[in-house]
């Protein structure tokens, strides 16, 4: 049958473009950060708590910061089979390649919802291009949590057809609720979707509600965690200029603007944001909308749910801005700009739907762009290398063990001379 065969021909294509896309992706990441290589740095988390806390397959099931974080034990049990001249690398290769498989899965989930290939491209890219990921999530283990975070969401409102689709759903969706408790707010939207979807979908559901039950087993025996001062006042304001601003004018000239017209930007960025969903939303229809809207009012929650655990009172803008928490950001920015696509791709004018995509297509070109290199906290260094020439010199010395620095400190990796050797 030459249709079954072209079909056949055109999804082979589309997976070998997409798996040239991924190795391409992981490798651009590599160079987003400016100063030391990402490649010779290793970020705070992933030394003393990962690396240094996960020496066991038992590890893997503890918890950190009073949840379970699957994805940041994973890479740090499996850093240990790695020479420890070659852990930065590791982790920034392995970070990098996540986050560039979590972008694969978006362009593959939104398939059934964004008829827009223009539109999918931008939703994938951005998981490896946001300017708001330069600060903290670039080429990372730990922080790769936040893209497979996001592309468990499109994993729960993905319908799969086929095999492939239900296993490739149903990894990524346990991954992200095993890698973050905040995964455990998509329940109400997988419990009735499972009950709308029968059949495949809910083999997706079970392995999403098998992931909850192992985070709440571990969440609940884990110590209290104490949360910063908070006052939901300040909630509003933040958001506008955090994810709102950042969104609309990327991280890089965010701060700028802030200097320059202050709150004005918050009003600026508020009033571009409502207008463009209340436009698409008026003229929308069908499941593109509905998921559109609960993916704008999965983002408002998130931030304000993760700004009132870790408090809001480090979150406030003072006279100049500051970029500390942007992995909050990102998340509500991917959630925002997959409302905006899916609620575009509701829209039965062609006339808007050509406007709309041209606008989202520029937006994203510039910000992107422009904010695709700068300087992280790991810029200045040390470098990963050093730091090892240096911890066996002390050996050499006479130390038993030593401490390799990472970015920032105190999260330094401890280790035996005797291992380090």
């Amino acid at each position: 049958m030459p249709e079954l065969r072209d079909a056949r021909m055109r999804r082979a294509l589309e997976a070998g473009c997409v798996a040239a896309a991924v190795v391409g992706l992981t490798i651009a990441q590599l160079f987003r950060q400016t100063g030391v290589h990402s490649w010779d740095t290793v970020w705070a988390e992933d030394g003393k708590y990962f690396f240094n806390g996960t020496n066991s397959v038992g590890d893997l099931f503890h918890q950190y910061a009073g949840y379970l974080q699957l994805t940041g034990r994973s890479f740090g049990l499996v850093a240990h089979l790695v020479p420890i001249d070659d852990v930065a690398i590791f982790y920034a290769v392995g970070g990098a390649a996540l986050t560039s498989l979590m972008a694969a899965a978006v362009w593959y989930f939104s398939e059934q919802l964004v008829m827009s290939r223009v539109l999918r491209v931008v939703l994938a890219l951005q998981v490896v291009v946001l300017p708001a990921m330069l600060l903290e999530q670039v080429a990372n283990g730990v922080n790769a949590m936040w893209a497979v975070l996001y592309a468990g969401w499109w994993a729960l409102v993905y319908r799969p057809r086929h095999t492939v689709g239900v296993v490739g759903a149903s990894l990524v969706a346990a991954l992200a609720v095993c890698s973050s408790s905040l995964a455990l707010v998509f329940v109400p939207l997988a419990a009735v979707l499972a009950w709308r979807r029968p059949g495949r979908y809910r083999i997706v559901a079970a392995a999403y509600a098998a992931g909850c039950l192992l985070q709440v087993v571990v969440t609940l025996g884990a110590p209290e965690v104490e949360s910063s001062a908070h006052h939901a006042t300040d909630l509003p304001g933040i958001f506008s200029i955090r994810v709102l601003g950042s969104m609309l004018l990327g991280e890089q000239w965010v701060g700028d603007a802030w200097s320059a017209i202050g709150w004005g930007l918050a009003a600026l960025a508020v009033a571009v944001a409502v207008g463009w969903l209340v436009v698409l939303a008026a003229r929308g229809k069908g499941e593109p909308r509905l998921f559109g809207l609960v993916a704008v009012g999965y983002a408002v929650f998130l931030y304000f749910a993760e700004l009132w655990v870790r408090g809001s009172v480090v979150m406030r803008i003072g006279s100049e801005y500051h970029s500390f928490g942007a992995r909050y950001s990102s998340l509500s920015i991917w959630l925002l700009t997959a409302g905006l696509v899916l609620l575009v791709s509701s829209v039965s004018s062609a006339r808007l739907v050509r406007v709309a995509v041209a606008a989202i297509v520029v937006w994203f070109a510039i910000t992107s762009i422009a904010g695709f290199r700068g300087s992280t906290p790991r810029s200045q260094g040390p470098g990963w290398k050093t730091s090892v020439l240096q911890g066996r010199q002390a050996c050499r010395d006479g130390a038993e063990q030593v401490e390799l620095q990472v970015v920032p400190y105190p999260y330094n990796i401890t280790i035996s001379c005797a291992d380090l050797r």
